[in-house]
């Protein structure tokens, strides 16, 4: 099963291939890279400000900061021109976060118990702008990183979500304790901008940091379709390597 932090492992595979060659560079490579592969780790806060988090934060024992979590993601980077980027993205994010209704329990003075799950998958597809020069060609073969590049991004995409409730609910009006598997998935429409910065660790390795938001919103379908749309938006922090070639 992949796992997050196979991420560091994929990452110091592909770094130690081109190695060899800049060795013989000596802190230079011999042309301009045209790819750039980041693969990346943080934390992705969900805004969550649709009724149905506002539901589940009012009659259980939730907040609204249980729907963030940590993320990872790839991003695959084409040079279009100097100082621009066509970047290709995919992430993940998911929380898992148990529960109980606040104001009621069983028949047995037990808490009514459950877990809720949130997850987000975007697919993205951005233009990325680079403030300053990536870096500088000396002569006809070397060319010679630059320490520090931030940059700015613009993109669009489709993001695929689950939102899912496991356990015993409320019938209230009825008043009986019931097991339900309540669950909407689908994909929604999104849009995204990013703002970042890479640091050189060597002519083939950075080191990213990133502020990304993305907004998304859908109509819930299946167990939810009585709310109104869900907000898939939310401000994502992350850290990772990114290799050039």
């Amino acid at each position: 099963m992949w796992r997050p932090q196979h991420i560091w492992l994929v990452l110091a595979t592909l770094a130690s291939a081109p190695a060899a060659a800049e060795a013989q560079g000596r802190g230079f490579l011999f042309e301009d890279p045209r790819y750039t592969l980041s693969l990346y780790g943080g934390f992705a806060r969900a805004s969550a400000g649709s009724d149905v988090f506002d539901f589940s934060i009012d009659e259980l024992t939730l907040e609204r900061s249980d729907f963030s979590s940590f993320a990872f993601g790839a991003d695959m980077g084409f040079r279009l021109a100097p100082q621009m980027d066509l970047v290709l993205g995919i992430a993940r994010s998911a929380s898992s976060t148990k529960s109980e209704f606040r104001d009621w329990v069983d028949s047995e003075d037990q808490p009514i118990e459950q877990v809720t799950r949130f997850r987000r998958v975007p697919l993205s597809a951005s233009l990325r702008y680079h403030f300053t020069p990536r870096g500088r060609t000396i002569g006809a073969f070397a060319w010679v990183p630059s320490t520090f590049v931030p940059w700015v991004g613009l993109g669009a995409g489709m993001m695929s979500y689950k939102l899912e409730q496991v356990g015993d609910f409320v019938d209230f009006e009825t008043f009986e304790v019931f097991p339900e598997h309540f669950t909407s998935e689908g994909w929604a429409p999104m849009l995204q901008g990013s703002l970042g910065g890479g640091w050189s660790l060597s002519p083939r390795l950075l080191l990213n940091g990133e502020l990304r938001y993305v907004y998304a919103t859908d109509a819930l379908e299946g167990d939810f379709s009585g709310f109104d749309r869900v907000d898939l938006s939310g401000l994502s922090t992350s850290v990772g390597l990114a290799l050039r070639f």
